[in-house]
């Protein structure tokens, strides 16, 4: 996968896999700002994926959809260093 940034409703993130002891590749998100750049973080939060794969390709595309699963859900605002916690409205989708 290309270790490019990436934007997805105004979060910018990267996505990377490391391999781990055992052989297996791990997803990481690096988010660096939200809000179209509004908030940075710096250093960039890191969130881990809960799965390991045999590949790192396989790895960052985990982390990949699982960032759009964090902000689609709103798990995202739980991540976020306390001060960014505050009660930022979820993403809701709506009926057609």
């Amino acid at each position: 996968m290309e270790n490019t940034d990436k934007e997805f409703l105004g979060f910018r993130y990267r996505v990377q896999a490391h391999r781990q002891e055992n052989g297996l590749s791990r997803g990481w998100i690096l988010l660096f700002n939200r809000g179209s750049g509004e908030v940075e973080y710096d250093p960039p939060v890191i969130i881990e994926t809960p799965t390991a794969f045999k590949t790192a390709h396989a790895a960052e595309i985990e982390a990949s959809v699982h960032m759009r699963e964090l902000v689609m859900s709103g798990r995202i605002y739980k991540i976020l260093p306390p001060g960014e916690r505050r009660s930022i409205p979820r993403f809701q989708q709506h009926a057609a």
